[in-house]
């Protein structure tokens, strides 16, 4: 499992580096909070990273024999 930790930061457009970091309670108007799942999983087998949910689902639509 990999937890996501998302963090909101402001880039130069020039030269891509950050300018600053802000809380999600200093978001201007047009930036959007992250709403993504906070947990991962990566297949051990093939490297694949999905939702957990994806993961779930094809077991059901694939069971082991």
């Amino acid at each position: 499992m990999i937890k996501q930790v998302s963090r909101s930061i402001k880039v130069d457009p020039r030269s891509g580096e950050m300018i600053s970091e802000c809380s999600s309670d200093q978001l201007a108007v047009y930036h959007v909070d992250y709403k993504g799942p906070e947990y991962k999983v990566q297949c051990g087998a093939c490297g694949l990273i999905e939702d957990e949910i994806s993961f779930q689902r094809f077991a059901e639509h694939n069971p082991l024999s």
